[in-house]
């Protein structure tokens, strides 16, 4: 402890003399200019050193600036994006867009809706297709106020979010009006028509997989109403039914044609009908000079047009009789003249070429040039003379060429080969030319077969022109129907005692029966991709079917008179 003494003596030394001290003024500017200098100082201070830095430690320091920089400009985008108000202005600003996908369905069944009317704040308007669907395309990211109106279902308004993905959100709409249930079949095969609308006034529906639409209307005081029903391939219809009714099924028949020659006002007139046998009327009148014995009609695989060989003219040259060869447009009702002869035999159709023989009633007929092989092209709507001779031993359309072989009664003839004419490449062969011909027939799609003067035959192949002999006859000719691709062919043969229609593809050997039926023959041809027409002739009738490939369901279309029914439709 301290002694009282030694506190005395500690007093007295921090006794100062107050005359002695002398008063230092320090003012805020004085600091003020001493800071400065400081800084100063260190400003120049860190100039110096920067200058005695080496490169890697200059590169050191601009390295840590730009990290630092740039994770601050990341956390600040971070921080922006994440925060919806600044995120979607930014993603705007910069350019992002993507698309909006609405889906709208029926509130309880939820079938689609088609026909809704949808806007968007910003202007843009869409409206839902068949399926329900509805997109706006390349619209700005962020929140929008959606509308939705269709008649039946009232006005609607959402709120959505459009997103940096094509974003899809499902709606569903309550009906405020009557619901009318509409189940669409084909008329044929009984199968359900999918795609087809139903109509009534503004408001529309449109049939899914089971043929079943759902359409909506604004209340009213009437017990029934029209609707009108269509679909791609079929007829329209226009269908009565109360509104009272829950539901109804209706059946469309397909919008294909059939065409044929009739005699029901005492002359060989040419008429269209649907294939249900409706809307029958005459699209090229007869001239009452026409012969059935020369008549021949036969229509090409692109069901546009036709060939008829008629006498229109009652034309006699030579006292032989003259017919004429006549292209029809069957779509616009119209009739040319291309050619005339005597003595035309119609051999069929090569793809789109159709082919036949004549005789010149202006020669004599030991003339060597007597008989010409004419070809008409219905694509080039040009005419072509492919051979002439005194006569043809063989001629036979089959697939893209016409085979024919020249000869004579009357001399030597040098050119007396069984020879090809291909029309994809207008190129000429010759087949077997050492041997006789006695005939050939189209016995299969792919072949025909030969008998020689001696009695040996032949199998060709009609598409690489390969022969071999065969030991069996020729068989019976057969006559194909093409369809408009080439890609299956139609024919008609005898199966157990009946008619019987097959069917293959033009590639594959797959071939089937479609069909027995007592009667049925040749003319027989496609119309559309799944249905065909062909002639029935018993003692009962001679009518035109058609008939429903995949299901092999068949209907009477209507009664026709059987002329031509040696050559009609073919390739």
């Amino acid at each position: 402890m301290n002694t009282d003494k030694e506190k005395d003596n500690a007093e007295k030394e921090l006794d100062f003399d107050d005359e002695a001290l002398v008063d230092v003024e320090i003012s805020d500017k004085d600091i003020e200019l001493e800071d400065q200098k400081i800084n100063k100082a260190k400003k120049k201070a860190k100039k110096e050193s920067k200058k005695h830095l080496s490169a890697d430690e200059k590169k050191k320091i601009r390295k840590k600036k730009i990290i630092i920089f740039s994770v601050l400009i990341i956390i600040i985008c971070v921080v922006l994006l994440s925060v919806p108000r600044t995120r979607w202005p930014i993603l705007n600003f910069i350019g992002f867009r993507s698309d909006i996908n609405i889906q709208i369905n029926e509130d309880r069944s939820k079938s689609p809706i088609t026909g809704v009317f949808l806007s968007l704040e910003n202007g843009s308007t869409a409206i839902s297709d068949e399926f329900g669907k509805a997109t706006f395309r390349h619209t700005t990211l962020g929140p929008h106020t959606l509308q939705l109106e269709k008649n039946g279902f009232g006005k609607t308004e959402q709120k959505i979010e459009n997103g940096l993905n094509n974003n899809y959100s499902t709606i569903n709409l309550k009906i405020v009006g009557i619901k009318l249930d509409v189940v669409i079949k084909d008329w044929l095969s009984g199968q359900p028509i999918n795609g087809a609308v139903v109509k009534y006034q503004k408001n529309s529906a449109t049939s899914d997989k089971a043929g079943l639409a759902s359409l909506v209307i604004h209340p009213t005081d009437e017990r029934s109403v029209d609707l009108g029903i269509s679909g791609q391939g079929y007829l329209p219809k226009i269908l009565n039914t109360e509104v009272a009714i829950a539901s109804r099924e209706v059946s469309l028949v397909s919008d294909q044609k059939n065409y044929f020659i009739s005699k029901r006002d005492g002359k060989f007139d040419i008429f269209v009908s649907n294939l249900d046998g409706s809307g029958q009327r005459k699209i090229i009148e007869a001239t009452s000079k026409e012969s059935d014995s020369l008549l021949q009609f036969s229509i090409s695989r692109n069901n546009q047009k036709a060939i008829l060989i008629a006498n229109r003219d009652g034309k006699v040259t030579s006292s032989r009789m003259v017919a004429g060869v006549y292209v029809i447009d069957l779509e616009k009702a119209t009739l040319q003249k291309i050619d005339e002869g005597s003595d035309i035999q119609f051999f069929g159709w090569a793809d789109d070429n159709a082919v036949y023989s004549k005789t010149d009633p202006n020669l004599k007929y030991d003339d060597a040039s007597f008989t010409k092989l004419q070809s008409y092209s219905i694509a080039k709507s040009k005419l072509t003379e492919i051979a002439q001779t005194n006569y043809l031993q063989v001629g036979l359309a089959a697939q893209n060429k016409v085979f024919y072989l020249p000869s004579d009664s009357y001399r030597e003839v040098t050119n007396a080969v069984l020879t090809s004419f291909d029309f994809s490449n207008q190129s000429r062969r010759t087949y077997l030319a050492d041997k006789v011909i006695n005939y050939a027939t189209r016995a299969s799609f792919n072949s025909i077969e030969i008998q020689d003067s001696s009695g040996a035959n032949y199998e060709l192949q009609i598409s690489n022109g390969a022969v071999k002999a065969i030991d069996r006859q020729p068989r019976d000719d057969i006559k194909f129907a093409s369809k408009h691709d080439g890609g299956q062919v139609l024919w008609v043969d005898k199966r157990d005692g009946q008619g019987a229609l097959l069917i293959r593809s033009a590639t594959a050997n797959d071939e089937r029966v479609v069909v027995k039926l007592g009667g049925l023959t040749w003319p027989v041809r496609f119309v559309g991709d799944r249905l065909a027409i062909a002639r029935v002739v018993t003692s009962q009738e001679t009518s035109d079917y058609v008939i429903d490939l995949p299901s092999s369901k068949i209907s009477k279309i209507v009664d026709v008179s059987n002329v031509g029914s040696n050559f009609g439709y073919g390739l």
